[in-house]
């Protein structure tokens, strides 16, 4: 900065001198602030009337700024395509999303059904269950029944055979009268 006033002024070594100091005295800059050292170098030249270095300085200038501007054009570039590989992440994951948003809703589906047959399985199952208790039921009653039946005709049989045999003696003697 000191050395633009000097120029300015016209103090022309005194800015070259400022310009030499402040370059040396900083190590490492960056490439705009060579640029604008080399800028500042070429006006110097420029005004001392040594042309051939101002010109040297003018090159160095636009091969920083050219590069500068290349970067620029690769970080705009690399720029467009992070955001262009961002969209299609993100496009991809919303996919992905949905996916399986409908991958969840058909297996939920699947476990319904599973889950429902094997309801319907038990309770038709367990119908059918019921169904030959009752026809057991029903069999032993008839079972049971016949056997009461069966007893109850034995018990008749008994009484009748009972009676036959104490009677038969009496019968025996009435058929034979009849005969008679």
């Amino acid at each position: 900065l000191l050395s633009c006033l000097y120029l300015d002024c016209g103090q022309i070594k005194k800015a070259k001198e400022f310009a030499l100091n402040y370059i040396s005295q900083r190590g490492k800059i960056t490439d705009l602030e060579e640029a604008g050292w080399a800028s500042l170098m070429a006006s110097i030249a420029k005004t001392e009337g040594n042309y051939k270095e101002a010109l040297d300085y003018i090159e160095r200038y636009n091969f920083i700024m050219s590069q500068i501007s290349e970067q620029e054009k690769n970080n705009s570039v690399q720029e467009v395509e992070q955001l262009y590989y961002n969209r299609q992440l993100k496009i991809e994951n919303d996919n992905i999303r949905r996916h399986n948003r409908s991958a969840l809703i058909i297996y939920t589906l699947l476990v319904v059904i599973l889950i429902g047959g094997m309801v319907w399985g038990y309770f038709t199952w367990r119908r059918k269950i019921e169904e030959k208790n009752r026809q057991i039921e029903e069999y032993l009653v008839a079972a049971q029944d016949a056997e009461s039946s069966k007893i109850t005709l034995l018990d008749e049989l008994d009484e009748q055979t009972n009676w036959l045999f104490d009677n038969y003696q009496e019968l025996y003697d009435e058929i034979t009268l009849e005969r008679m």
